[in-house]
């Protein structure tokens, strides 16, 4: 994160993630997101932070018609997403 910000990249850090994250959860990354007007996504840790960090990711970019109710299951985002890392 230091590096991150010494290279003059502002960082924002949604650490609320859980094991099993409800809804609200993934509501709460996304509205942190937005309202920092988030220019890429970066989700680290396991299974639950990651998947997190992928629903964010697309809920998150501007162009998204979708809420969380509309994506569960395979190839449901139907859209872009904002670039994201997984680490």
């Amino acid at each position: 994160r230091q590096s991150i910000a010494e290279a003059g990249i502002q960082v924002n850090v949604f650490s609320d993630v859980v094991a099993d994250p409800h809804e609200d959860c993934v509501h709460e990354a996304v509205r942190i997101a937005k309202s920092t007007n988030a220019a890429a996504i970066v989700g680290f840790g396991g299974g639950s932070s990651l998947d997190v960090a992928k629903l964010a990711a697309f809920l998150a970019h501007k162009d998204c018609q979708q809420n969380l109710s509309e994506i569960y299951g395979l190839d449901m985002c139907k859209g872009e997403r904002l670039p994201l890392i997984q680490v």
